[in-house]
């Protein structure tokens, strides 16, 4: 199983875009996925930014303040 993890607000618009682009590209290719979301402050502030939300494949940063396009996500989650 492929953990995926997004940390940020979950109200931000971004984050809810980043999220559903995994969710849907992860239900495409047929992989199974432990969707971990940081969205308290405790978890956010380890990471040391204000740019967020930010994305994790596999423990590979793959986006940080804007969502990444379904291409980009489907190549990480293919190459895992």
């Amino acid at each position: 199983m492929l953990e995926i993890r997004l940390v940020g607000p979950n109200t931000c618009n971004r984050y809810k875009l980043m999220r559903e682009i995994v969710l849907d590209e992860a239900a495409r290719a047929n992989i199974k996925i432990a969707l971990v979301e940081e969205n308290e402050a405790t978890g956010i502030l380890k990471y040391r930014t204000v740019n967020l939300p930010m994305l994790f494949i596999g423990g590979q940063k793959i986006a940080q303040g804007n969502p990444p396009s379904r291409k980009k996500v489907q190549e990480h989650l293919r190459a895992r």
